[in-house]
């Protein structure tokens, strides 16, 4: 009984961990296509918010930060 207790805990938490693994990295291409409107950048950070999600996270959002004082047209 407590086995499958802890097995569904960790379905559940596995399930959140994807969904904002998803969540991180579709929400940064769609950022970064707004504020940057380059598609290979956008992809960049797409991938690497999939890849490395917090450490990623934490990285483009100082890039943002950085990229939206920046007028790149």
């Amino acid at each position: 009984m407590i086995h499958m207790k802890i097995e569904m805990i960790l379905i559940i938490f596995v399930i959140l961990f994807l969904v904002f693994v998803l969540g991180t990295a579709v929400w940064g291409y769609r950022d970064a296509m707004k504020h940057r409107k380059h598609p290979v950048f956008s992809l960049f950070i797409g991938l690497m918010l999939f890849s490395f999600p917090v450490l990623g996270l934490i990285i483009y959002l100082s890039l943002r930060k950085y990229y939206k004082n920046i007028d790149v047209e």
